[in-house]
């Protein structure tokens, strides 16, 4: 269970790294490549995560079900944090 934490933790330590990276950087299209690289990281985690979790067995399964966990979680703070920001930008 302490791994999961950290898959998890590490995932999301990258997404909000990134997320202001470009955010301090791209100006007006930061919400749209914010968006498309979160879910490109969403999507390749996911995928990654559901293959561990259906052909391994023990700990790789766990960490599978951890990228799966965090995959879910950037796709949908990355849509909440993103199109939030695209919103803000067309006022």
């Amino acid at each position: 269970m302490n791994t999961v934490g950290k898959v998890v933790s590490l995932n999301l330590l990258i997404f909000v790294l990134y997320t202001l990276l470009i955010h301090a950087t791209s100006g007006n299209d930061a919400a749209i490549e914010g968006t498309v690289l979160a879910y490109m990281h969403a999507v390749g985690v996911f995928f990654i995560g559901i293959f561990m979790a259906i052909f391994n067995k023990g700990e790789a399964r766990n960490i599978g079900a951890a990228l799966v966990l965090s995959g879910l979680l950037i796709a949908v703070i990355g849509f909440s944090v993103c199109l939030g920001t695209l919103e803000l930008n067309l006022h």
